[in-house]
């Protein structure tokens, strides 16, 4: 059973138990998201929100490498070089009807703002740790360019 956002507010001490059951007592009946009554009600911050949300998606979602995933040919044309790097999505798996990209925990927010303007059909968000991720997409997005080495900041990134 999946831990209700509420539940990891409290366990990561944004919010008390008491906080959390006046929240759900303003949500009765109202058709308003546990967090955005969080930050009215107690000034919760939205990106501690966004962080215990993407943990707890990150809880159910699958769990796929983009470093040693076989990425279906058609799926890195719905994401540039660019996009990829910038919003840590790397499309995976497409079956004709739903596109499945991963990124990392923290990332799952933004990757789903990204994927929800930017793609025009079902996405489905899997996970990977940090470090898979930046391996996929040095893999399957190569900031290499033809005469250039790597950039910096890849540079430092593979040396550590």
């Amino acid at each position: 059973m999946p831990i209700r956002l509420g539940d990891l507010l409290v366990l990561k001490g944004v919010i008390t138990d008491e906080q959390k059951h006046q929240i759900l007592d303003a949500q009765h009946g109202r058709a308003r998201p546990f967090g955005a009554i969080a930050e009215e009600m107690f000034g919760v911050q939205p990106s501690d929100i966004e962080e215990t949300w993407g943990e707890q998606h990150a809880n159910l979602a699958e769990r796929i490498n983009p470093a040693t995933a076989t990425a279906h040919p058609m799926t890195r044309s719905f994401v540039d070089r660019r996009q990829a790097w910038q919003f840590r999505v790397v499309p995976i798996r497409f079956d004709g009807r739903e596109l499945v990209c991963v990124s990392t925990p923290k990332g799952l927010a933004r990757a789903m703002r990204f994927v929800g303007w930017a793609i025009d059909r079902p996405v489905r968000l899997a996970v990977c740790n940090d470090e898979r991720m930046e391996l996929g997409l040095e893999r399957l997005y190569p900031m290499r360019a033809e005469g250039r080495g790597v950039p910096e900041t890849v540079s430092r990134l593979a040396a550590s």
